[in-house]
């Protein structure tokens, strides 16, 4: 990064994510929940779109031999056709610190900066995830980003979503709730992306409550609900489901003592449902990220003794953007499912 007159090389280079920043989390303290959710490939500075690989295909309408041939015969001719990817634009997001050079002439000031840093630091990262949670839009309201959940559910196979409350416990689920996992849902999947197992569930707080009630149909062992999956009989696999991700209500950041609100945000997650995403390789939604925040070389603007200067950042997302999907599932959720109305299980 660039030097002035009063920062040292040093102080500059110190705007990297540290383990522990100093800001404090409203609530939970929940870092790069985006990272949780979706495989992340750094950019290099200066790149502001990231394409879908081009690549080599077979043309679908190739002629194929049909009978049986002999020496000398034609084979069939297979017609190769090039395939140039889109290209999606990576956001950049903007923020500042101002500096007061008479602070930086006593000990320690480097210390001060680098205190600055990780706070710039700590906005580009909850602003990365929210923009995945959420989307994103331009000054005109037009959508300039999905978020992921309103890409899941327009993307999804209509027959992978089910309405719980439709089903009976005792006679559609044999008396156990997690069958609606193991038959109900699994059924559903295609095995393209799903063959033993799906790679996470993505649940609200009271979701996973309502899967951890103990049930009563163990046998010698008392287990949640959940822990059923451990234990299925279906022959798909020790446990249904890898991994669990609990996506808050609200992620943001403590504002001072004396202020009159805090920097909240509010995550459109709906309520009493799951999604059952399968390991898909970033071909539903990847991160694309610059390694870090660059500085603006010179100060923005001048205020007496301070200085204010700019960080930029790129980080962003896109959807059905994987070379791994074939032209009949492109752009879609395949094998994702989602549940609704969970608390009629229990």
């Amino acid at each position: 990064m660039a030097t002035t007159s009063f920062l040292t090389e040093k102080a500059q280079t110190l705007l990297e994510p540290d383990e522990d920043l100093m800001l404090r989390r409203s609530g939970r303290d929940r870092r790069g929940i985006r990272r949780e959710l979706a495989p992340t490939t750094e950019m290099e500075r200066g790149t502001r779109y990231v394409e879908e690989g081009d690549g080599v295909y077979v043309d679908a309408k190739s002629d194929m031999p049909t009978s049986d041939t002999s020496v000398g015969e034609v084979l069939g001719n297979v017609d190769i056709v090039r395939y140039v990817g889109d290209n999606v634009r990576i956001p950049r997001m903007t923020h500042s610190m101002t500096l007061d050079s008479e602070d930086l002439a006593i000990d320690g000031a480097e210390e001060k900066v680098r205190r600055a840093q990780d706070a710039l630091m700590e906005m580009f990262d909850i602003q990365a995830d929210l923009q995945f949670l959420e989307g994103i839009t331009d000054e005109e309201g037009n959508t300039v980003q999905q978020g992921v959940f309103s890409w899941l559910d327009a993307n999804i196979d209509s027959n992978n979503v089910i309405d719980a409350s439709t089903l009976d416990v005792s006679s559609d689920l044999n008396g156990v709730p997690a069958n609606i996992v193991v038959q109900e849902a699994y059924s559903r999947t295609s095995g393209e992306y799903v063959d033993d197992a799906w790679d996470m569930v993505l649940w609200d707080h009271q979701t996973r409550a309502n899967w951890n009630q103990i049930d009563n149909n163990s046998g010698v062992r008392q287990s949640s609900q959940w822990l059923d999956l451990d234990s299925d009989v279906q022959g798909v696999g020790n446990s249904l489901v890898n991994d669990a991700v609990l996506i808050p209500d609200k992620i943001g950041l403590n504002t001072a003592p004396d202020a009159t609100d805090s920097l909240q945000f509010d995550i459109s997650f709906p309520d009493d449902s799951m999604y059952l995403i399968p390991d898909h390789g970033g071909d539903f939604f990847q991160m694309y990220e610059q390694p870090e925040p660059t500085l603006v070389q010179e100060p923005l603007r001048k205020n007496g003794a301070k200085v204010e200067y700019e960080y930029y950042w790129r980080g962003g997302q896109a959807f059905g953007f994987g070379s791994n999907q074939t032209d009949q599932y492109d752009n879609t959720a395949k094998d994702v499912v989602r549940i609704d109305n969970v608390s009629s299980l229990f």
